[in-house]
């Protein structure tokens, strides 16, 4: 799992944010449902209940602080940190931007939050593969401490792996498949 993080060059603590301040988010659909996601878990907005996988800035229903939420290129996020209180950067673009995922963003997804589990990595098969050693294998390999351990060395300790059940994947599947 990759988090999203709230980066700033203004603030150390989101309780810092002020009335009418400007926060720069992913414009890609699913970051972009991603990163307001995070700014409602930090409990900054609130998404209406119908707002899906895909959600946009138009699902706001509330933002006490009248935060100017402003979509964009995900690989601008890191650039306008001087120009904005706020920056909704990918893990991946964070590194390359010469940020610690792990310790710079003010505020980050957490793998124990289950609304982020529709957008985990996992590797998957088809039913029909879903016994085949090989994949298995690869599985099995995949859930050695060392490749956990070499996972968040290679992303500066910005992603780890979460551990779900395949009952809670298949759950998770489903849901996904009806739109919840």
């Amino acid at each position: 799992f990759a988090p999203l993080g709230l980066y700033s060059e203004k603030i150390t603590d989101i309780s810092e944010l002020k009335a009418g301040d400007k926060i720069a988010i992913p414009d890609d659909p699913s970051n972009q449902a991603r990163a307001l996601r995070l700014l409602e878990s930090a409990g900054l907005i609130t998404l209406a209940d119908d707002f899906g996988l895909f959600g946009d800035p138009s699902k706001v229903i509330d933002n006490p602080l009248n935060l100017e939420i402003l979509p964009m290129v995900a690989q601008q996020t890191p650039r306008v940190l001087p120009d904005v209180a706020g920056s909704i950067i990918n893990n991946g673009i964070a590194g390359q931007a010469g940020f610690d995922p792990a310790n710079d963003p003010i505020y980050r997804e957490s793998g124990e939050d289950e609304s982020v589990y529709p957008y985990i990595n996992l590797i998957a098969a088809r039913t029909e593969d879903k016994d085949n050693e090989v994949y298995k294998k690869i599985v099995e390999l995949y859930q050695e401490p060392d490749i956990a351990a070499a996972i968040s060395e290679d992303t500066n300790h910005g992603s780890f792996i979460i551990e779900l059940s395949d009952e809670e994947i298949e759950q998770l599947f489903e849901e996904l498949k009806q739109g919840n």
